[in-house]
């Protein structure tokens, strides 16, 4: 359960005279992309429909989820009818989860979630198809071989593989290739511009290792919030450290 509440966590700027005459040329720069990434700046999805399939169960949960620059993420989880069934903190070095339904607190950091599950919380803002790369790597200019260029980067053993969709300055796919086991695919699409900010409202996540896929709808989104997030452990819940 909480690898599903992780993963379910979760005006343009006008380019110079050169970038317009790069992309009519099809090229466009990493940095480019980067000026549109979402966690840019503090958000809150106030809703966003999640659907979870696997081999052996389905379910369809409402998401909040809020954004604070620093990565500082809260995430909320309810059912159809309402009820919060879990809630979820990640900061730096802080990660905290509420499950309501079985009233456990799981609590640690997210070195030790990453050590446990493999999911490295700096790399969180390719969920929202946010591109991450280093400051050395934004004056990169790519090629688009019709409306797409690739990019592909190492994360550890593995790669991952961007596909960026010339014509929005957004990333449309990302896989992850494992370097043992099969790999990850994220698809976005239905792009949207709020408060200057361009990001997908359709996010599809397949794990082919585990056969899970999530399919996320974001239908509200606050850009610029300005709001604390606060998470409240759940009192007396038995606490589980992970390890």
């Amino acid at each position: 359960m909480l690898i599903i509440y992780i993963l379910t966590a979760c005006s343009t700027t006008r380019k110079a005279a050169t970038a317009d005459i790069e992309k009519s040329r099809g090229i466009v720069t990493l940095d480019d992309i980067e000026n549109n990434n979402l966690l840019d700046v503090n958000f809150d999805i106030t809703r966003a429909d999640i659907s979870y399939t696997d081999k052996d169960n389905s379910e369809e949960l409402i998401a909040g989820i809020s954004y604070r620059k620093e990565s500082q993420y809260l995430i909320s989880l309810r059912t159809k009818a309402g009820f919060e069934i879990g809630r979820i903190l990640i900061t730096k070095d802080t990660l905290l989860a509420n499950d309501r339904l079985n009233r456990k607190l799981f609590y640690g950091s997210p070195l030790q979630f990453a050590r446990k599950y493999g999911i490295i919380m700096d790399w969180l803002p390719i969920l929202f198809g946010d591109l991450v790369v280093s400051e050395s790597d934004k004056s990169i200019k790519l090629e688009c071989t019709g409306r797409e260029a690739k990019l592909e980067k190492k994360i550890n053993s593995d790669k991952i593989v961007y596909y960026i969709d010339c014509s929005e300055e957004k990333v449309g796919m990302i896989e992850i290739v494992r370097t043992y086991g099969n790999g990850i695919a994220m698809n976005f699409g239905n792009f949207v511009e709020t408060g200057g900010k361009k990001y997908p409202t359709e996010i599809e996540i397949t794990d082919y290792e585990s056969k899970t896929n999530i399919g996320i709808r974001i239908r509200k989104t606050e850009i610029n919030a300005g709001k604390m997030i606060k998470f409240i452990p759940g009192a007396g819940y038995e606490r589980i450290m992970l390890r």
